[in-house]
């Protein structure tokens, strides 16, 4: 696998970005699957935490691992906001990946997945914009965001959904929409059985149960930490090798 970190000019955000990116060695063209950080994280948070080349080296996907900040992910346009961040990751990162490397452009060959506020980011980018994902994994997400109040009640992320527009980022509402109007990416999620955020994810699961939208779905013992999500990301990514098979040369 080779392994880069971009700096790049987001036109988003109006000024300097990053991304790391996992290429897969070969011709290509590969599927591409953009892994986003929790709170607190940043583009090198996947590399520094988990064995990711190792567990990617076998999927032939390139993984890019955009920058997200505390951002959620969102377009937060409050006079000094955070930015414009889903333009930033839909819009500039996908632009440089798609530039920079040879990969497949169709949604059947294009994921997005993450953890804890990345998990919520990647299901919520997925469905706000299900003609450019087919697929969008879930890993501990923070799906209560703009749907309901912060389970601790805490005043950033409060602060931050409070000047969204109302059901613009919520999973839940996106979701029901989706399912009425649009392509419908496959789903993956799982959360650990002593995590704070299980009750939410029950509740997705039985949303897009409800609405006939099968989704592969997990929940094991663990809480809302590193070892859960150590263990649980090998089955991630190989749902991911499995669903993001279009466009994949396997001659190299």
């Amino acid at each position: 696998m080779h392994a880069v970190t971009l700096r790049y000019e987001s036109l988003s955000l109006g000024g300097p970005a990053r991304m790391s990116v996992l290429c897969p060695p070969g011709r290509g063209p590969f599927p591409v699957l953009y892994l986003l950080h929790g709170l607190g994280g940043d583009c090198e948070t996947w590399w520094r935490t988990f064995d990711l080349e190792g567990l990617a080296a076998r999927s032939r996907i390139l993984i890019a691992m955009p920058e997200g900040g505390r951002s959620y992910y969102v377009n937060d346009r409050r006079a000094g906001g955070l930015g414009l961040w889903e333009d930033a990751i839909v819009r500039d990162a996908r632009g440089v990946v798609e530039r920079a490397f040879r990969v497949t452009t169709n949604r059947e060959a294009r994921g997005i997945a993450g953890i804890s506020m990345g998990g919520y980011g990647a299901l919520m980018l997925a469905l706000r914009h299900p003609d450019l994902f087919g697929a969008a994994g879930c890993l501990s997400g923070s799906l209560y965001f703009s749907s309901r109040p912060h389970p601790r009640g805490e005043a950033f992320q409060t602060a931050l959904a409070a000047g969204l527009p109302k059901g613009q980022y919520d999973v839940f509402e996106l979701a029901r929409r989706v399912a009425t109007d649009g392509p419908r990416p496959q789903l993956w999620l799982s959360c650990g059985t002593e995590d704070g955020h299980l009750g939410t994810q029950r509740e997705f699961r039985d949303l897009v149960e409800s609405l006939r939208w099968p989704a592969d779905y997990s929940e094991t013992s663990g809480g809302h930490d590193r070892a859960f999500w150590s263990a649980r990301l090998p089955a991630l990514l190989d749902f991911m090798r499995r669903t993001l098979t279009a466009g994949r040369d396997d001659a190299g």
